[in-house]
């Protein structure tokens, strides 16, 4: 099991017990508020509202004992709730609810409020990345999967040091106010809590320079996944988050990792000398530059980076990328992507970022609404070509449509099957099928404009459900799509899709019978973070249900892309993608 999916299921524990708690919540705030020993008027004098020290004793021991500051109850009326800007949605509800349990336990109005840099108070609950002195001082100590809780200075920090980080610190802190709703103590430093994960590495040398030290810039959209595969690898390697910026962003003495093209580099002939999908390396003692002059060259350049970078602990913590021109592979990228209905147009700017950003050459999506395919049309028209019905009787309802680059790809044929007995009926569902919704496959057999290599892209959503019944549905499912792509048997073939089944199970593994290898397959089923995570009000267990097959090519690189947008998420499953090699003989 992942690091990941470990966080998940400790948050998802974390809120259980709190929606237990809650009858003791109730409880606790029928609390009568304690008398006021102080008159009308005056100031108190014992207890200030600050992180406070304990009064200790003057006298004279060996071995003093720990003063740990702390924040006392009846000083919470001076305090107020600050909450980072732009926090995800997940995390301002968390938020919400740390305001009402306090106000329920304590009878003690909280304000909330977001960050700016205005109307500072002496005494506040910092939540997340607030730009305050005193989140950046507890931040400064975490990596990337590190989250908690603790006093600096006058303020209460909670956080991680991302917003999965800052989600499971609230759900920890609010637990144990929960089980400490009768302390005149609302919080002590002794109970300060840090959660570290564990890296291959304390740091890393990339070249020469230290993560800690350097930036990647990026100037092009369309290869901000290079630069995010790169960020990702420095991070499973040691947990330093290193910022990709712009030329824009850029500050004398700044130590550079830069993709593409820059006002920072000016040796044209490297780039002159490049072929094919061939990329370049070169470095200094202040930068690395890596260019290519194809997507495919710049994958193959991610797939070698991530494979330095991703040894386990087994290897060193020097990492040397190879100077000079390397050749590349021809590399096909691909990506899956349950993009889920409803909510489109408040989204449709961030599933256009994601799809841009990676500029795979075809896109599946399932989920896909009449809604999307307009929204999409508009926006992603002029670079892709979408092909596909929907699943009702009128084609109309959700598609599981592909996209394909116009410009790269000449269509041979594609069209829509029904998962039933009668493919060519719309509508139609198998007559195993409990569920009321038709499933549907698309294809489509594409040419390379560049060679005439071709290929067959098969997209799909199948049944949901786990009990014995609905598996067999799934696999009666996938026998109906195997059947209708047999007659393109000579040609490479890429099957993605919402598969509603994990690893193993028997439509897995009936699609693995037929000769098509997972790109995944090498990461056992207990180290599979979910593609899956329902944070977004939906229902079920977050788990691994979205797979990129392939059979006459071979999968270099896998990604699943859980990356936010704007902090929050982008749809309740993660985008897969996948960069696939042609074989030497166009197959």
């Amino acid at each position: 099991m992942t690091k990941k999916e470990k966080d998940m299921k400790k948050i998802s524990f974390l809120l259980a017990i709190l929606l237990l708690a809650s009858s003791f919540l109730m409880t606790a705030c029928k609390k009568e508020k304690p008398e006021e020993t102080t008159p009308a008027g005056t100031t108190p004098t014992a207890t200030t509202p600050a992180a406070t020290t304990p009064e200790v004793t003057t006298k004279p021991e060996e071995n003093p004992p720990v003063v740990h500051a702390s924040i006392l109850v009846e000083n919470l009326k001076n305090y107020e709730i600050v909450s980072a800007k732009g926090a995800s949605n997940e995390v301002s509800k968390m938020t919400k609810t740390l305001q009402e349990t306090m106000q329920n336990i304590y009878q003690i109005p909280i304000n909330f409020k977001t960050a700016n840099a205005y109307n500072i108070k002496d005494y506040e609950i910092l939540v997340g990345d607030t730009g305050r002195e005193e989140s950046q001082a507890f931040l400064s100590d975490l990596k990337w999967d590190d989250y908690g809780y603790g006093i600096v200075g006058n303020k209460l920090v909670i956080a991680g040091k991302n917003e999965d980080g800052t989600f499971a610190a609230l759900c920890e802190f609010i637990l144990q106010l929960a089980t400490n709703a009768d302390s005149e103590v609302f919080f002590s430093n002794e109970n300060q809590s840090i959660e570290r994960a564990v890296y291959p590495y304390e740091t890393i040398t990339v070249n020469g320079i230290a993560a800690e030290d350097l930036s990647i810039l990026c100037n092009q959209q369309e290869l901000g996944g290079v630069a995010q595969i790169f960020r990702d690898a420095i991070i499973e390697a040691c947990g330093i988050a290193v910022p990709i910026i712009t030329d824009a962003d850029v500050k004398e003495g700044d130590k550079l990792f830069v993709i593409g093209a820059s006002a920072h580099v000016t040796e044209d002939a490297w780039v002159n000398a490049l072929n094919g999908n061939d990329y370049s390396i070169h470095s200094n003692e202040n930068l690395i530059w890596l260019n290519a002059k194809t997507s495919a060259g710049y994958y193959s350049a991610a797939e070698y980076m991530d494979a330095c970078l991703s040894s386990d602990g087994k290897g060193a913590d020097r990492v040397v990328f190879s100077q000079g021109i390397t050749m590349g592979y021809d590399a096909l990228p691909v990506m899956s992507f349950n993009l889920m209905a409803g909510k489109e147009s408040e989204r449709l700017d961030a599933v256009v970022e994601t799809i841009l950003k990676y500029r795979p050459a075809v896109v599946g999506v399932q989920e896909a609404t009449d809604m999307w395919i307009g929204l999409l049309n508009q926006r992603l028209g002029d670079i892709y070509t979408i092909v596909g019905d929907g699943r009702n009787a009128d084609r109309g309802d959700e598609h599981s449509a592909i996209l394909y680059l116009t410009a790269e790809f000449d269509c041979l044929e594609s069209g829509t099957k029904w998962l039933s007995e009668t493919p060519d009926v719309p509508g139609s569902q198998h007559s195993t099928a409990t569920s009321k919704y038709p499933r549907i496959m698309t294809y489509v057999h594409l040419s390379r404009k560049s060679d005439g290599k071709e290929f067959l892209h098969v997209n799909t959503h199948l049944d949901y459900g786990t009990t014995p019944e609905q598996e067999a549905v799934k696999v009666a499912q996938i026998e109906v799509l195997l059947g209708q792509i047999e007659k393109f048997a000579d040609i490479p073939t890429i099957i993605t899709g919402d598969f509603n089944a994990t690893v193993g199970s028997p439509v897995y593994n009936r699609i693995g019978d037929k000769g098509y290898l997972e790109v995944a397959h090498y990461i056992p089923a207990e180290d599979r973070e979910p593609t899956y995570h329902a944070l977004m009000g939906t229902t079920g267990e977050p788990s691994h249900i979205d797979f990129v097959f392939c059979k006459g090519v071979s999968g270099m690189f896998h990604r699943i892309c859980t990356e936010r947008v704007d902090n929050e998420n982008v749809s309740d499953h993660y985008p897969i993608f996948a960069v696939l090699m042609f074989y030497s003989d166009g197959k």
